[in-house]
């Protein structure tokens, strides 16, 4: 038998007076679509489709100190410790993408 834990998301509260209406029509709850999409994530390792995730503009390392760049560096190392990073191909697409390059 599954374990189930609470798990408690933050969600516009627009967004969620429309999609639930949908989900109820498509007769699929809220917890089956995040269990499905972190179903695919675990399987594929990716997002199954383009995010549109906000992101945040470059930073000018000329304004910063010397601290500041230190807590950035550390930054990347825990994102590279907790799995948080991308294949050489996805930043690729990435900078593609974004930057027309």
């Amino acid at each position: 038998m599954n374990q189930y834990e609470n798990c408690t998301f933050m969600i516009d509260y627009q967004l969620k007076k429309e999609v639930y209406p949908i989900l109820k029509e498509l007769n699929i709850s809220p917890m089956m679509l995040i269990n499905s999409l972190f179903l695919e994530i675990i399987k594929t390792r990716k997002v199954p489709f383009e995010s549109r995730f906000e992101t945040k503009p470059p930073i000018d390392s000329s304004k910063l100190s010397d601290k500041e760049i230190m807590e950035l560096i550390q930054d990347g190392i825990d994102d590279v410790k907790n799995g948080r990073m991308y294949t050489i191909e996805e930043l690729k697409k990435i900078i593609e993408d974004n930057l027309g390059l």
